[in-house]
């Protein structure tokens, strides 16, 4: 038998480094994939489970912060989910404004039904990246606690410049605001940004960035946030909303990362979401 040189050893070994970092990113590949094709995102998820599954393996009785491969999968993982759950058809509002004053509405509960499931799966990975990543914490900053007070206000402009804005991307948009669907709307946007908000800004940004560095996993999460935001359609407009949702993305993690805390980027994403609601059940036309 061959006894293998010590040289052929070190050289085996140089390889070990190049093969755990390309394992590392690999989660974050996947989901970028998925969120840039759509029809990979319900296979995408198994995969992502199995990956996650072997590096607890392979990292078991390690501490993540030191052996970050379970971080790193742990990661992606509600994203992938996120992204699993809406290319699943939604239930459609019912026509006219049957159900736009509806506390349970269609799409207000589709939405709650999957804020519980991404946010639910969030939780059970804690064990594995910490609570403290997720940025799950009150602001030290007093003026960040009263600016997320007043978040409530950016639903205004929301609503006035909103159906506009859509309007050469869409087409006409005429909205109606009756005042039951309050409930409804709150319970969309709020679902939606709390959802969206610990898979980006918590999940992928703060155990991402433990994983592959805060600077990889701040744009990591941008450009997810963007990808997830472009529609199943080929529209003309499609690359502008991607931008926009990127340079979103973006802000709400540095004000996450400089806050060291959700509280203000989760307070705005639920009011200007509240026009969304009405966008899918109260839409004229």
């Amino acid at each position: 038998m061959t006894v293998p040189s010590f040289s052929s050893l070190g050289r085996t070994r140089s390889w070990l480094p190049s093969i755990a970092t390309a394992v590392r990113w690999a989660p974050f590949v996947l989901v970028v994939v998925s969120a840039a094709a759509r029809e990979t995102r319900v296979g995408v998820l198994p995969v992502l489970l199995a990956g996650l599954f072997a590096a607890l393996l392979a990292d078991r009785g390690r501490p993540s912060a030191a052996h970050p491969l379970a971080l790193a999968w742990a990661a992606a993982l509600p994203v992938g989910l996120g992204l699993a759950w809406g290319a699943i058809p939604a239930p459609a509002a019912l026509p006219g404004l049957g159900s736009c004053a509806d506390p349970l509405s269609p799409p207000a509960a589709w939405r709650a039904l999957e804020a519980l499931t991404v946010l639910g799966t969030s939780a059970a990975l804690v064990p594995i990246g910490g609570r403290e990543l997720l940025l799950l914490r009150r602001p030290s900053d007093r003026r960040v606690v009263a600016l997320a007070a007043l978040a409530p206000l950016a639903t205004i402009p929301a609503i006035l410049l909103g159906p506009p804005a859509a309007g050469p991307f869409f087409g006409e948009v005429n909205l109606a605001f009756p005042p039951g669907a309050f409930v409804p709307a709150t319970l969309l946007a709020v679902s939606n940004a709390a959802l969206e908000e610990v898979a980006y800004r918590g999940a992928l940004l703060g155990w991402g960035g433990r994983a592959v560095g805060p600077g990889a996993a701040l744009l990591i999460q941008a450009v997810m946030f963007g990808l997830a935001h472009g529609g199943p359609d080929e529209q003309f407009g499609a690359p502008l909303i991607i931008t926009g949702m990127i340079a979103s993305g973006l802000v709400a993690g540095l004000v996450a990362r400089r806050t060291g805390s959700l509280l203000l980027p989760f307070a705005i994403h639920a009011a200007v979401d509240i026009p969304m609601y009405h966008a899918l059940a109260c839409r004229l036309g």
